[in-house]
């Protein structure tokens, strides 16, 4: 059986080669735009409709709930509603009240408290040179209860549950289209259950769930590298050189916790457990090990017996 001939080999390999080159930088340039398109995402306003009325384009009212601070020291986020609606496509028996609209709300996890009411006037918006015939109205801000995910960060979810309902006067109700506005950057908004019953997520970006486990994975894989080089190689460090190292790693540890976000306020996670807690149990058991070590070499180089005194010489003796 003949061989392929060199140059057909080397012919071969370099086209797979060149390739293999094409398709990295076409995979490199496809990672890099997802990964910024997914951050300019993140950091815009993200709507999603929650409930899409029969007729409600030809009514042309919409109910938005605006989602504008997580606060995390209270378990909240904090909220406010707008409703927006064209003048002329209401109903004349719904325009000639007034108000015309009253939007009633409350939080879902505490069904014993009573509903909140918000007045709506018909009224057109008076813009200067522009024939508008938009409604606009939005509620004070308030809170609803947040509920945290069990999940340890970056995994650390939060839900909230909003009840709202729009009602016209004159016994008539316009169909309307209620969303929901995510004004908060660094978080992704979804949604669950039905259309009358929502169950609001607001979570982490792929993007830095993906990050943070990346930095910390490498940040436990370098710190215990470090820890049994600096222990395991002879000659032993000194005993001011392990303190530098140890303080240095302590540094570090605060620097990754404020480059990564990490929350202080939520208590310790698994993830620092593993990642800090982990490193930093190491160490410490290296810094004795080594200093045990360095103690044993030493009495071994001057040994000494407590209570034993250098005989005495006799000055006759010869030298």
């Amino acid at each position: 059986m003949k061989r392929v001939p060199t140059k057909i080999v080397k012919f071969t390999t370099g086209a797979l080669v060149f390739a293999l080159l094409i398709l990295a930088f076409w995979l490199m340039a496809a990672i890099i735009a997802t990964v910024l398109n997914a951050d300019f995402h993140d950091r815009s306003p993200q709507s999603i409709t929650l409930r899409a009325e029969k007729d409600a384009d030809k009514s042309g009212v919409n109910v938005k709930l605006v989602v504008h601070r997580l606060l995390v020291e209270e378990n909240a986020v904090e909220v406010s509603l707008v409703v927006q609606a064209n003048y002329e496509k209401l109903p004349k028996s719904v325009k000639d009240e007034n108000p015309c609209l009253t939007l009633l709300y409350q939080d879902g996890m505490d069904s014993n408290s009573a509903s909140n009411k918000f007045d709506i006037a018909c009224k057109k918006i008076q813009v200067p040179g522009v024939a508008d015939d938009r409604i606009s109205a939005e509620t004070p801000l308030f809170k609803l209860t947040a509920w945290p995910s069990v999940d340890a960060y970056p995994f650390d979810d939060w839900e909230f549950f909003p009840v709202v309902e729009l009602l016209g006067h004159a016994y008539v109700t316009p169909p309307a289209i209620y969303s929901a506005v995510r004004m908060i950057p660094g978080k992704e908004l979804t949604v669950f259950g039905n259309s009358y019953n929502w169950r609001i997520h607001l979570e982490r970006p792929f993007a830095e769930k993906a990050l943070v486990l990346t930095v910390g994975g490498a940040f436990l894989l370098l710190s215990l590298l470090i820890a049994w080089r600096l222990f395991s190689v002879d000659p032993a460090l000194s005993g001011v050189q392990e303190l530098l190292t140890l303080a240095g790693f302590v540094v570090a540890i605060a620097g990754l916790r404020d480059l990564l976000g990490v929350s202080r306020v939520a208590g310790v996670s698994i993830w620092e457990v593993v990642v800090i807690g982990f490193p930093m149990t190491a160490l410490c058991l290296g810094m004795a090990y080594s200093t045990l070590v360095r103690m044993r070499k030493t009495n071994t180089k001057n040994p000494t017996t407590p209570g034993s005194r250098e005989a005495p010489r006799d000055p006759g003796s010869s030298r």
